[in-house]
């Protein structure tokens, strides 16, 4: 784990980025991510490796992974709204894939319980596939104009 913190860089608001041309950087970072372990609610539920994306204002995507959010419903579910003596035992993951909840539950979840604050260190920006650019070479043979009176 001490060579992925040594690969990503923590902004102040808290999500890891990569460099985006680095692709063995991001991969790292997204197995990491895919790895998170499931909350332990003092039940069995099914894990996920699955991330929920998210585009920013500012076009950037973020992955988040969904055993986060999954976790944050399960632990509402199981203990707050529903007392340990007469409550029931969520398992959002497992009933996704029973066919007994709507995959989009999740998202709803994510979008009106949890917050950025909850999620946002285990956030890891998406490369956008730019490739690096090497702008002495682009500088030199770059197509070139004026624009406006000389």
């Amino acid at each position: 784990m001490a060579d992925l913190d040594a690969t990503r860089k923590r902004p102040d608001n808290g999500p890891h980025t990569a460099d985006p041309s680095d692709t063995s950087t991001s991969l790292s970072i997204t197995a990491a991510i895919r790895s998170k372990p499931m909350k332990y609610l003092g039940y069995e539920r099914t894990p996920t490796d699955a991330v929920l994306r998210v585009e920013m204002p500012d076009g950037s995507l973020w992955d988040v992974p969904a055993q986060l959010i999954a976790d944050s419903r399960d632990g509402y579910y199981s203990t707050e709204r529903f007392p340990v003596d007469g409550g029931r035992l969520e398992d959002t993951i497992g009933l996704i894939r029973a066919g007994k909840l709507r995959p989009h539950e999740l998202l709803r979840w994510a979008e009106e319980s949890v917050g950025w604050w909850d999620v946002g260190e285990h956030a890891t920006r998406v490369p956008d596939g730019a490739k690096p650019v090497n702008y002495g070479s682009g500088w030199r043979k770059g197509r070139k104009e004026i624009i406006g009176d000389v």
